[in-house]
């Protein structure tokens, strides 16, 4: 989120929008291992992602989502393991 808010130029955004979403109280924030970059990287090259969306796709197999609230249907959409929720 804060990529594409950075990405179109909206940098003021990043902050409150950060603060907004972890308030949410049923949100867990989780980091990330080097094995969760390793795997990312050969996400990337295996499904054609990017390394952010691979990092991203590991984190989410060890942690056992199989859903996941995004509108990435371009990248994200073509993995048919993954099931996107976007209202």
């Amino acid at each position: 989120m804060a990529w594409v808010l950075e990405a179109t130029g909206r940098q003021s955004d990043i902050k409150p929008t950060l603060e907004k979403i972890l308030s949410f109280k049923n949100l867990k924030v989780v980091g990330f291992s080097e094995d969760d970059l390793l795997w990312g990287a050969g996400n990337m090259n295996a499904h054609k992602i990017g390394f952010n969306d691979g990092v991203n796709v590991a984190i989410m197999m060890r942690m056992g989502i199989a859903e996941v609230y995004s509108n990435d249907y371009k990248h994200l959409g073509k993995l048919s393991f993954l099931k996107l929720i976007f209202d």
